[in-house]
């Protein structure tokens, strides 16, 4: 499993494994190693216990990123240019 979103009201709080592709475009999320069950505890509680504003403004910041980001930007990023 590469996410997750933990929810108490309606400001989820994205948990993601720091090995999933979507690391570099969801810069709010709480990363965790899914191989560790006690990070993954520690970091569900976190994102959890973490204050409404505080959870607003990190997917407010990831929401922002993926409506800007469209796949010609992620093909320019991970293609080499080409010199012709």
């Amino acid at each position: 499993m590469n996410s997750w979103l933990c929810q108490r009201d309606r400001l989820g709080a994205p948990v993601l494994s720091r090995f999933a592709g979507a690391v570099h475009e969801m810069r709010g999320a709480f990363l965790v190693n899914p191989y560790d069950a006690g990070a993954v505890a520690e970091t569900i509680h976190t994102a959890l216990a973490t204050p409404p504003e505080e959870r607003e403004r990190r997917l407010v910041r990831m929401r922002r990123r993926l409506e800007t980001s469209t796949v010609l930007d992620w093909m320019e990023s991970i293609l080499p240019k080409s010199s012709g």
